[in-house]
């Protein structure tokens, strides 16, 4: 009857406020996760990004470290190379200090030669002009 119609009318009006009630707490929430959701993509995407260029950083840096490997090795190549070229100066350096050692004791025989022979001439020019001397006063 009419308190039956009444009463499920009422009851009606209740389940569609309380369906209205849950529809809009649920689009709330679908709004909420929707919003975290493209939160969650937007920290994935920076999240890649900041990958790719700490990858990019890391290959930078692993090329970087090769060079420098290449060139550490270059550089020990050359250090080796001016140690050995060193050594060969040094032999040389001592071959050239005994050859003029030779050099200084040869100067030193022949000045001594020089002087000798100097002495030499010089008695051998005072002999003559004694002789000379001798024969002007016998004629």
């Amino acid at each position: 009857t009419q308190l039956e119609v009444s009463r499920a009318q009422s009851c009606t009006d209740n389940l569609r406020r309380e369906l209205d009630e849950v529809r809009s707490s649920r689009e709330a929430h679908n709004k909420e996760f929707r919003q975290m959701v493209d939160a969650a993509r937007r920290d994935a995407s920076a999240a890649l990004t900041d990958r790719d260029v700490l990858k990019s950083e890391l290959q930078r840096v692993h090329r970087g470290q090769e060079k420098r490997e290449v060139d550490a090795m270059l550089l020990r190549r050359a250090v080796e190379t001016s140690k050995k070229q060193a050594g060969d100066a040094c032999i040389q350096l001592e071959k050239m200090r005994c050859d003029l050692e030779e050099a200084v004791r040869r100067e030193a025989q022949c000045k001594l030669q020089l002087e000798s022979l100097q002495t030499l001439v010089a008695s051998f020019k005072q002999h003559e002009q004694q002789q000379q001397q001798q024969q002007q006063q016998q004629q």
